[in-house]
């Protein structure tokens, strides 16, 4: 009512989803005004369908419901068509065909095991509006149309946070946005990954195939070839491939150092001699030129993937304003960043309203935003504020709505002071986990900070032949067939990493022990590094508020519902009694469980108590 800006964290099971909900389908009912509520994963988007379905038949109010899936969720009939036009592939995949033929837009649509490569062949891979708006299947295209409704309607959107972030983006740049014109409302919820996915948007990428590509095609697009650039040319190239050397040996010394560590490495600094990134430039810039001259005089068109290349060399050479990295070992893409992303975030949400043509407030939510517990609510929230440069004097920020369920009664935590040597972690763990995983006979998840920590705990535990099933989470099945296997063997365990720390959610007695193996604290790499470069107390503003925000969505796992009982164990010292880490008592003031004990004899009595 007031048009501010709000952010609030709201515990698991407090009806956060409704708590929302319903006044936002009152106000599109009798504003009509859209609103959208953006996600972070494609579950909570269509469990938040189901929840709207199920509150506008208690309300009696029925608004318009977008679920604004990305593109690649959905079939281009186009595609499909083509695809199966060639009689070998129709007999092949005959059965696939058929069912696919009777109608349906995504493979949720389709109850046959379809391949995630065949399915690539026919699903959308990139839309404009111009082009498709003369296909044949426009009318029975469901994105084509979705993307016509999201312009126009006035009832709730429902996307994830990649698209609002290009929404707003298009309008900041003056251009015509995903979303109506009239957008008075925004929920951002699974708020805690808003940083990473604005950050996303403003990365761009670069191969060596495609820089080489593209030098070429332009090259050779040149009617004249002036001296100077034909005398340089193949210079240009070994440059190229120098670099590309260069990133390869870095790479590979840090795979080597993460390894000592027993620690995951995924994004790579890389560090290239300035003379060699001018020299590229240079000779590109020269490149784009002579190409610029020569489809003028025939009245071509300009190579915009060589003014892209520009760009990102011109930006690559600014360590001051963009980050710089590499993944992929085998074949290794380059990515870019801008430094600032508070100050992207700031601009998109925050920012001129005149500018951003927007007349817009937004709601922010999570589980886990609040670094600390603290009654000073800006100190509480002041990892967010950080990161986005929230306007906390035009804005809200909500006491914490902690969640309903019995935490002191269905639950303890476990820490240890045993393990004291980081280069015997592995070895003096294992009997650790054997007896708490032997205290609930499996039904556990172990979540891991590295895939390399879980790889090797996964091969010490089978070796102990124990009497419950181990499921390691691995590059073939999808985290759904893992859960599923999880679920249906009641004392098995599960070991994860990644993913597994927020947004599943196994009730019941199949997941009631559940074990942190090592203070989730980030590993170091560009981007946690620029941030702790930018700080004055690195370890106080960046890695704790960090590993304080994963560890509360780790223990999140656990209780799941209000009949939900188990037990947490923190396999890392710096928890101790005997610890002097200055953090302690910050992690154990902001988990919601707050009975612990370090007697594997108290925890064993526990859990039979439940």
């Amino acid at each position: 009512s007031q048009k501010k800006n709000l952010v609030v964290e709201a515990g698991v099971g407090i009806g956060k989803s409704f708590a929302y909900l319903v006044p936002l389908i009152y106000y599109n009912y009798y504003l009509q005004k859209p609103v959208v509520i953006a996600t972070s994963t494609i579950t909570l988007q269509e469990q938040l369908q189901g929840d709207i379905r199920y509150i506008m038949e208690k309300l009696q109010i029925f608004p318009e419901v977008l679920l604004a899936k990305g593109m690649t969720n959905f079939i281009c009939r186009y595609h499909f068509k083509r695809f199966f036009d060639d009689r070998t592939n129709l007999k092949q995949y005959e059965k696939i065909y058929e069912c696919i033929n009777q109608g349906g837009k995504e493979p949720s649509d389709w109850n046959i095991e379809l391949p995630l490569d065949l399915w690539q062949k026919f699903r959308i891979k990139n839309y404009n509006y111009r082009e498709c708006k003369y296909c044949e299947y426009r009318d029975v295209c469901h994105y084509h149309n979705l993307r016509l409704n999201l312009k126009k309607t006035k009832g709730i959107i429902i996307c994830n946070q990649d698209m609002l972030t290009t929404d707003l983006r298009l309008k900041r740049e003056m251009k015509d946005g995903l979303f109506t014109e009239e957008l008075s409302l925004i929920v951002v919820d699974e708020a805690h990954n808003l940083e990473d996915k604005v950050r996303s948007s403003y990365t761009d990428m670069l191969t060596r195939k495609q820089l080489v590509n593209t030098l070429k095609r332009c090259y050779l697009s040149i009617k004249k070839i002036p001296p100077n650039l034909a005398k340089n040319i193949d210079g240009v190239f070994s440059d190229i491939d120098k670099i590309f050397r260069i990133i390869d040996k870095q790479i590979k010394y840090q795979i080597q150092q993460a390894q000592k560590q027993h620690q995951d490495a995924d994004r790579f600094k890389i560090n290239i001699p300035i003379d060699l990134l001018q020299n590229v430039y240079k000779i590109a810039e020269a490149i784009m030129i002579a190409h610029a001259v020569s489809i003028r005089k025939t009245g071509g068109k300009i190579n915009s993937d060589m003014e892209i290349i520009l760009d990102f060399f011109k930006a690559w050479q600014d360590e001051k304003n963009y980050i710089v990295w590499a993944e992929e070992a085998k074949n290794p893409i380059i990515y870019l960043c801008p430094t600032n992303v508070n100050e992207k975030i700031n601009e998109l949400f925050f920012g001129d309203r005149v500018k951003l043509r927007k007349n817009f407030h937004t709601i922010f939510t999570s589980a886990t935003l609040t670094n600390l517990a603290s009654e000073d609510l800006t100190k509480a929230y002041s990892y967010f504020i950080q990161n986005t440069m929230f306007p906390i004097n035009d804005s809200i920020l909500s006491e914490v709505k902690y969640s309903p369920f019995a935490y002191d009664k269905h639950a303890k935590l476990f820490y240890t002071d045993d393990i004291t040597s980081p280069s015997k972690f592995i070895d003096e763990s294992i009997d650790l986990v054997k007896k708490i995983l032997d205290i609930s006979q499996g039904k556990a998840l172990i979540l891991f900070t590295s895939k390399a920590d879980m790889n090797a705990v996964y091969t010490r535990l089978k070796a102990l032949n124990l009497n419950y099933t181990l499921i390691k989470q691995n590059e073939i099945s999808s985290q759904q067939q893992l859960i599923d296997k999880f679920k249906q063997d009641v004392n098995s365990v599960l070991l994860g990493t990644g993913v597994f720390w927020e947004g599943i959610s196994i009730e019941g007695i199949a997941l009631s022990n559940l074990i942190i193996y090592k203070l989730p604290f980030p590993l170091p790499e560009p981007i946690i590094n620029e941030k702790c470069k930018r700080s004055k107390n690195p370890l106080e503003e960046v890695l704790v508020p960090e590993m304080i925000i994963k560890l509360k969505q780790g223990v999140g796992r656990l209780i799941r519902n209000k009949t939900d009982k188990g037990i947490v164990s923190i396999i890392d010292s710096r928890l101790g009694d005997k610890s002097k880490a200055s953090y302690k008592e910050k992690v154990w003031q902001a988990l919601p469980i707050k009975q612990r004990t370090n007697s594997l004899k108290e925890l064993q009595s526990f859990y039979d108590n439940l």
